[in-house]
């Protein structure tokens, strides 16, 4: 005998679960770990799951495969394509530019917006997926993929008791989760995307759910003393203490939910004070609709994000919407399709079902073919200047062009010349950029200089890779391209250098500091060629997740798209701080302050546009118009020196 899969403390387990994440997403400071939430899901998951696949008849093959998934489809695809189809229509008539949105909601539904979603982070240039309209739906992916294989696993054990014993199917089950366990320990730290998205990282959270079910089969008439009374409260209240920490300890508070959810499957009982909490109408309630409330409660912010905001006075509003219209999709979409006989076999349902993906996943194709047409154009929406310029020359893109990574963006001799401008006349000096995306943002500011005054400039950005390197890191493809400027260098040019300073997220200063001690020594070995160093200190750091979500108008939403310069100027400024002690040590290093320029201490707050236009690509990035409007105050800054152009 099975223990019973339903057990109303799993819906409040579920709550929490979606609770959580709805607060993270609203306000990541008001509950830091909140996506925490998420792994609590993927435990519940695991044992529900391992619970159902057991009561399923024994039969053929074909009857097991087509009878779970038969469960499956009629559980999670009608409110997936509903929520799927409704806003996809929405963000394509108010985001201009919804391709990216739309290909990972045409990927839910076909179970890889997990591996979209992790294509798309580990690319440098791709969009946040903050403003990703389905970003939500990676963990569906997840648990699709986990479909795929561990049905099959159980069917074995039931079939084959005899060879596969319920102790071989634990030990299997026990191995793969620590394996997986082990590789997301391992690859946190290295490809934190890798670890967060993909099945490989993510399994052994859904198997330990599964040995859960296990354990509490095995632990049923049996409870340590520890759990007599108040030992599943003493978790629960871990468990919302845990989605309290701080979110970068991520490598120890996801093992630690992990282990508090599991054993709450199993030791919770219903005399427990827990499992009267648990069972509150409230949570119960917000369990059920729980899954509806996961897929809607994120489109109801992405959408909100481009039109009326997100932030305290509409975060209430946002959340009465997302419960109305969870309700409504668990009331007349989720519960009775689920309930309903869809046709008169189960592999007559799996049909319908992926039929009608099928014609869910056209009609997304047609909104990303049509989504220039199906944009509702607004009179006061701002002008976005393209990010990078064509190359001069040869008017190939920036990207991938004049980009080196370690990954798909290799450097090469023919990749130098692309991205180097001879001076005009000869004699003009040329500027040298280097540096990580924050030398790449200078694009604009470069090609005004040479347009106006004829100067040479090259410019080979190297993404996350700052230069000069610190002690004792290096990135081969920077030295070689370092080696071939200093071979091409001449008396009277400028290398200028720029990075990250400050934490995108925080605005906090990077605790950087052996690469600071390298700029003297760098200074000085360029002094003996002649030529000079220019440090770009760091710009305004914004708040917003995806600069487009301001374009309604300035004056609507300054609230998303200014900030007080009050808030980012004390961190900025000692960054400024930092770099002229290092500039005192010698007399070939100078420090160009583009935060002043773009927000000058005349004004109290930093605008990411300047009247109908934006200056700025994302929340630290400047685009090629901003970029340019630097020319002539750099220009100042070199005349003052006596850096003649």
């Amino acid at each position: 005998m099975h223990p019973p899969t339903f057990r109303l403390d799993i819906e409040g387990l579920r709550a929490i679960a979606v609770i959580s994440v709805i607060i993270n997403h609203i306000s990541y400071h008001a509950l830091p770990s909140g996506y925490l939430g998420v792994d609590i899901f993927f435990v519940v998951s695991g044992y529900v799951i391992t619970g159902s696949i057991l009561k399923i008849h024994q039969g053929s093959f074909l009857s097991f495969v087509t009878e779970f998934y038969a469960r499956r489809i009629k559980r999670i695809i009608p409110a997936l394509i509903v929520c799927v189809v409704l806003t996809s229509l929405v963000i394509s008539l108010i985001n201009p530019s919804p391709e990216i949105s739309l290909r990972t909601g045409l990927a839910s539904l076909f179970g890889l917006a997990n591996v979209y979603l992790y294509l798309q982070a580990t690319d440098y240039f791709a969009p946040s997926s903050a403003v990703n309209s389905f970003t939500q739906t990676w963990s569906l992916g997840v648990e699709e993929q986990f479909y795929l294989f561990f049905p099959f696993l159980i069917y074995i054990y039931q079939r084959h008791t005899g060879l596969f014993t319920k102790y071989a199917m634990i030990a299997m089950l026990t191995i793969i989760s620590l394996s997986s366990l082990a590789a997301f320990m391992y690859l946190i730290r290295i490809d934190p995307p890798s670890t967060f998205f993909l099945l490989p990282t993510r399994l052994w959270e859904l198997g330990i759910g599964s040995l859960a079910f296990f354990g509490k089969q095995r632990l049923e008439s049996y409870s340590p003393i520890c759990f007599s009374r108040y030992g599943s409260l003493a978790l629960l209240i871990s468990m919302i203490l845990m989605l309290f920490m701080p979110s970068e300890n991520e490598a120890y508070n996801t093992p630690i939910i992990v282990i508090i959810t599991s054993l709450m499957l199993i030791f919770t009982k219903p005399h427990d004070i827990s499992y009267r909490l648990l069972t509150l109408n409230i949570f119960t309630s917000i369990g059920k609709i729980s899954y509806s409330l996961y897929l809607w409660h994120w489109s109801v912010l992405s959408i909100s994000l481009w039109t009326i905001g997100v932030d305290g006075y509409t975060a209430p509003l946002l959340v009465l919407l997302m419960l109305a219209i969870s309700s409504a999709s668990y009331k007349y979409i989720e519960a009775p399709l689920r309930q309903s006989v869809w046709a008169s076999s189960n592999a007559k349902t799996v049909g319908l079902g992926i039929l009608a993906l099928l014609g869910t996943a056209s009609l997304v194709w047609l909104c990303i073919i049509n989504q220039k047409l199906i944009y509702i154009q607004s009179k006061n929406d701002l002008k976005f200047p393209p990010a990078f310029l064509p190359l001069i020359g040869s008017g190939l893109p920036y990207i991938p062009n004049c980009v080196v990574d370690s990954k798909d963006r290799p450097y090469d001799e023919k990749k130098f010349n692309l991205c180097t401008v001879s001076p005009e006349p000869p004699e003009k000096p040329t500027i040298w950029a280097l540096g990580d995306s924050h030398a790449g943002h200078l694009q604009g500011l470069l090609y005004a200089l040479h347009d106006k005054y004829g100067i040479g400039i090259h410019l080979i950005e190297t993404p996350g890779i700052p230069y000069p390197f610190r002690q004792g890191s290096s990135f081969k493809p920077r030295i070689e391209i370092f080696e071939e400027i200093k071979s091409r260098i001449r008396k009277g040019d400028v290398v200028l250098v720029s990075r990250l300073f400050t934490d995108r997220n925080g605005g906090k200063s990077l605790n950087d500091p052996l690469w600071y001690e390298e700029l003297p020594p760098l200074a000085e070995q360029l002094s003996q060629l002649g030529a000079y160093l220019v440090i770009a200190g760091p710009p305004p750091i914004f708040q917003y997740e995806d600069i487009r979500t301001c374009k309604i108008n300035a004056i609507s939403h300054a609230s998303l798209c200014e900030i007080d310069r009050w808030k980012i100027a004390p961190e900025i400024d000692a960054v400024y701080d930092r770099l002229q002690q290092q500039a005192v040590k010698t007399g070939n290093l100078f420090i160009f302050n583009q935060f002043e320029v773009l927000c000058p201490n005349s004004k109290s707050k930093c605008s990411p546009y300047k009247g109908d236009t934006f200056l700025f690509r994302d929340k630290d990035h400047l685009n090629s118009y901003g970029s340019s409007l630097l020319a002539e105050s750099f220009v100042d800054f070199l005349n003052e020196r006596h850096i003649v152009l």
